[in-house]
């Protein structure tokens, strides 16, 4: 099977938008583990390391309770948590698997795809789902702002290890 090269229109943006959540989900992956070491220690955060995004995150959630924490925070913090691990899906989609540009058969309009390693067919048809630039880029910004939110509610805590 050969592989061609299409520049999909708004190539920048794309470029943008994805490099943006690539980011921004790169600062909540270190979060993860400054939370885990704040809150558990840093044997706890070595230990992490290994994790998957998901797992890290539920360990940060799970350590929230029982933190120095306001209840003010405790209460900002998981609702925080919980909603940057609905948006990793998008993050995940798009950093796991191939990205294609196809023509969507209905309008012949050229779109940039990402296909579902999980549910694609070796031989058969493999539908395009139309990615859209500006969603991607409106959790891109999302997760940054949750990111500096968490990183200041962590930050806060006196004495911390």
């Amino acid at each position: 099977m050969s592989v061609s090269f299409i520049k999909p229109p708004d190539m920048g943006y794309w470029s943008q938008s994805i490099g943006g959540l690539i980011i921004n989900f790169g600062i909540i992956e270190f979060l993860t583990l400054r939370w885990i070491q704040v809150l558990d220690g840093e044997p706890a955060a070595i230990e992490a390391r290994k994790l998957k995004l998901s797992r890290r995150i539920q360990s940060a959630v799970a350590l929230i309770p029982s933190s120095p924490l306001s209840d003010v925070d405790k209460k900002r913090a998981s609702d925080l948590w919980n909603e940057v691990s609905q948006l990793s899906g998008t993050r995940n989609r798009v950093a796991h698997n191939p990205m294609s540009v196809g023509i969507m058969a209905n309008s012949g309009e050229m779109v940039l795809s990402i296909i579902d390693l999980k549910k694609m067919t070796p031989t058969g048809d493999n539908p395009l789902e139309k990615l859209d630039r500006s969603q991607i880029a409106s959790i891109a910004l999302r997760a940054g702002a949750i990111g500096r939110d968490l990183s200041a509610i962590i930050e806060s805590i006196p004495n911390k290890k």
